[in-house]
């Protein structure tokens, strides 16, 4: 945390400067205690506020290739900065509160996204040229099964679908539920039946 703070105060001291030379200005300036109160009040909640979004920033810039996991860090210190000025600022309370509530639901969504184990999906496997001209009818009858259902021998199990996805629709064996299209068990007979 304290190298956080150390490379925020590099980062962005001209601005922490401006603003300190800012209050002193209205210090200096407004005669009136109410007013000058009211303003050094107002300016230090502002130098708390940059200083957050400097340590966002920092954090941010530094986190960003090694440790994912802090990120939502910085969106924290933005959402407490932004609901901090929506507090102390009356001029721009609403667009604060609307930004803080904004960067929370980011913060929240990305922290728990960030911190869940990430899943590998690992290498597909290598594609294999295969000669169909050469093939026998019960090896090209195979590899049908194997684009239609997944696998060899996988025709008689519902609900098992391959590359082609037809079962999706189709029904290939007798008594198997098909939603959306006619059940394909039978169809050289059923047709053979409906010709006559």
């Amino acid at each position: 945390m304290v190298e956080l703070m150390g490379r925020a105060i590099g980062m962005g001291w001209p601005v922490l400067l401006m603003l300190v030379g800012l209050l002193l200005f209205f210090q200096a300036t407004i005669s009136d205690p109410v007013k000058k109160k009211r303003a050094s009040f107002q300016t230090i909640i502002g130098i708390f506020c940059a200083f957050l979004a400097l340590m966002a920033i920092s954090n941010y810039a530094h986190n960003f290739e090694s440790d994912s996991g802090l990120l939502p860090v910085s969106l924290v210190m933005i959402t407490i900065m932004a609901f901090v000025m929506g507090l102390y600022f009356p001029n721009i309370s609403a667009l604060m509160k609307i930004g803080g509530f904004m960067f929370f639901v980011a913060a929240a969504l990305s922290g728990y996204g960030n911190w869940l184990p990430q899943v590998e999906g690992g290498f597909p496997p290598p594609v294999v040229k295969l000669d169909f001209q050469s093939m026998s009818s019960q090896q090209l009858g195979d590899e049908g099964e194997k684009i239609i259902f997944g696998g060899i021998g996988q025709s008689k199990t519902q609900g098992a679908i391959g590359k082609g996805q037809c079962p999706l629709c189709h029904g290939f064996q007798q008594g198997f539920l098909s939603e959306r299209a006619p059940n394909l068990f039978g169809i050289p007979d059923r047709a053979e039946e409906r010709l006559k």
